[in-house]
């Protein structure tokens, strides 16, 4: 008669347990601030973007790192979505300036990010 009295309060409480859990995913979503990019003007493409804006111009580093390996982003025949990390981005992780960029990263490593953040 005990080990059912334990069963019944274990199953009690894995009910009250997910109850908790279910109720908890119920809730609204909090507002959260949408981050857009740079709106596309006529016939720029991503690489006009990276090139021209100062913001990127780690980012840019990086790309001629990459070399042949990097995507093309001057291509505006492709449709691309990508999440390029601007100067402050690469501040905050640590990359201080374009001359860390060229020492710390290789030519494998640039053609890696530079690949990670773009998605067709």
């Amino acid at each position: 008669m005990q080990q059912v009295k334990n069963k019944s309060k274990l199953f009690f409480a894995m009910l009250a347990a997910y109850a908790l859990v279910l109720g908890a995913c119920n809730r609204e979503f909090e507002d959260t601030p949408v981050i857009t990019a740079p709106a596309k003007a006529g016939g720029s493409s991503l690489g006009d973007i990276v090139n021209n804006d100062t913001a990127y111009s780690f980012f840019k580093a990086l790309m001629a790192k990459a070399g042949p390996l990097a995507p093309a982003l001057s291509n505006t025949g492709l449709e691309l979505t990508a999440f390029i990390p601007n100067n402050n981005s690469f501040r905050a992780s640590g990359v201080s300036s374009v001359a860390v960029v060229n020492a710390a990263f290789s030519q494998a490593a640039g053609a890696a990010i530079t690949n990670y953040v773009v998605t067709p």
